[in-house]
């Protein structure tokens, strides 16, 4: 086996690759910090044919699957993404059909989610908006639901800034390596596939970026505040800089890539994450309604997905789609089509779904098990794929499904 040095070697070409391939796939580098040589170097650079990246890809893949530890596995498979990724393109989108498109990159089974479930999830929802006074037809109750607790402007403002200090101590608390400088801001932008993104400058800085074009209640915003700063992307990125790159110095955390099997794991940390804090619930019942209303909406947006892009349906099929069981609008069911549509997102709907369930499971058992200190180590200062974080859960004596 080759020694430290080699491997070190091998990081770099991985992150020289990514960001040859970024010149193909605008947006896959979604986030780096690290050298700024290596980024610079490939810069100067022609852009590469496919072809050949596909080559150094197989050939970084190989020499990965010698180091049969966290680190190598976990960067093996980011390369068999990438490698997906090219095939892909090569192909003009035909290299695969999109569930196992998904499954290349994502390590995630993209299966439709059953009736069964989404008639539980709308069952709940309609109990929810009864016991919150919420009794006139279903589409009305929604509306006047979401309409009494709309915010926008310097309100929508004000409620952010008081959130995200709450926020930030409870995540302190939960995760007390955190580092103490960290800083998040938060603008709004228009025209946007997306609801909020978090832009990772390094240095323990984010930039948030919320779109005025989707239309926000008390309860979406702070989900969305939980999403993006504590304890999910902000938090991760800032824990994972300072303890596995700057103390540590695995330079491969400084490269966050899209459509690879880090992302469920990011994702679903992001989305349920605030599960791990000891006060998340302050609201019960319209926090419950919020979020069996999310879920609902979202397993519509996993079954659109299925139905526009493996079952050949059109787009005003999808968009009919999520207005009926979603329960959603068309302004606001083709707002979010924009987004499965997108040539970068189209797949990301299930670093959701798939990862948001998984770390769901993780957390109710670690809890059970007495080792949610023990989860959120592994989650905030390793690098995981969904196939490892089972092993490691299995590891930690954690069982889930």
């Amino acid at each position: 086996m080759a020694g430290a040095t080699d491997f070190d070697n091998l990081i770099e070409d991985y992150i020289h690759l990514a960001f040859r391939l970024d010149k193909h796939i605008t947006g896959l580098v979604d986030a780096y910090y690290g050298p700024d040589t290596l980024r610079s170097e490939v810069a100067a650079e022609d852009t590469l044919p496919l072809e050949r990246l596909g080559g150094m890809a197989e050939e970084l893949e190989q020499a990965f699957a010698a180091y049969d530890n966290l680190r190598g596995n976990f960067l093996r498979r980011q390369v068999q993404a990438l490698r997906a990724q090219i095939a892909d393109n090569l192909s003009d989108h035909h290299a695969y059909d999109y569930v196992t498109l998904i499954h290349e990159m994502l390590d995630v089974t993209a299966a439709p989610v059953p009736a069964a479930q989404i008639e539980a999830y709308q069952s709940d929802v309609r109990k929810l908006l009864a016991g919150l006074g919420y009794r006139q037809e279903l589409d009305t109750a929604i509306k006047a639901w979401e309409d009494d607790n709309r915010i926008s402007g310097e309100r929508l403002a004000d409620f952010c800034q008081r959130e995200v200090g709450v926020l930030r101590l409870a995540t302190q608390k939960r995760l007390p390596y955190m580092p103490t400088k960290e800083t998040a801001t938060i603008e709004s932008v228009t025209d946007k596939p997306w609801g909020a993104y978090n832009w990772y400058l390094g240095n323990y800085v984010s930039r948030i970026e919320l779109n005025r074009d989707v239309p926000m209640t008390h309860h979406s915003a702070l989900a969305l505040l939980r999403h993006e700063i504590y304890p999910g992307h902000h938090t991760d990125h800032s824990i994972h800089e300072r303890i596995c790159y700057r103390e540590q110095n695995r330079l491969e955390v400084s490269i966050k890539l899209l459509n690879t099997p880090d992302c469920p794991i990011v994702e679903g940390l992001a989305d349920v994450g605030y599960l791990l804090l000891d006060q998340h619930n302050r609201d019960n019942q319209a926090e419950q309604l919020h979020r069996s209303l999310s879920d609902l909406r979202r397993a519509a947006g996993v079954n659109a997905s299925l139905l526009y892009h493996q079952d050949g349906g059109s787009l005003a099929d999808a968009i009919a789609y999520r207005v009926k069981v979603g329960w959603v609008d068309e302004r606001r069911a083709t707002q979010a089509m924009k987004f499965v549509t997108h040539p970068l997102w189209r797949s990301y709907t299930f670093t959701y779904w798939a990862g948001g369930n998984l770390l769901e499971q993780a957390i109710t058992a670690a809890r059970k098990a007495g080792q949610v200190d023990a989860l959120c180590r592994l989650l905030y200062t390793e690098l995981l794929t969904p196939t490892m974080l089972r092993v490691e859960l299995n590891r930690l004596g954690v069982l889930i499904g």
